[in-house]
């Protein structure tokens, strides 16, 4: 009856899925165009390795680079999508905009 937001909306999607047997989860934006194909790499990926989340390269309608992967800057608060940071103080990070997890995790 109400719009709870994206990640409440999702949290109740994966919850559901997780009830009738799913065993791997993709999430998208709305706004996200993908091929079936995609989606089931994505999906095959996390039952080969459970404990891992995955999330594909985004790419833009022009084709240029939107996610390649990214770290967190601790200090700042923000991601950045280049890796240049000092080891000690950066963690990985993936978006939401497109991400597969395994049921077990």
């Amino acid at each position: 009856d109400a719009n709870t937001g994206f990640g409440a909306g999702a949290n109740a999607g994966v919850a559901r899925a997780l009830e009738r047997g799913c065993d791997a989860v993709v999430l998208l934006n709305p706004d996200l165009r993908v091929d079936a194909p995609t989606v089931v790499a994505l999906a095959e990926e996390v039952r080969r390795r459970p404990d891992t989340l995955v999330a594909p390269r985004i790419t833009r309608p022009d084709g240029t680079p939107w996610f390649t992967g990214a770290v967190v800057d601790r200090a700042a608060g923000w991601t950045r999508n280049l890796p240049d940071l000092p080891e000690g103080e950066r963690d990985a990070w993936l978006t939401g905009a497109c991400l597969a997890v395994s049921a077990t995790l």
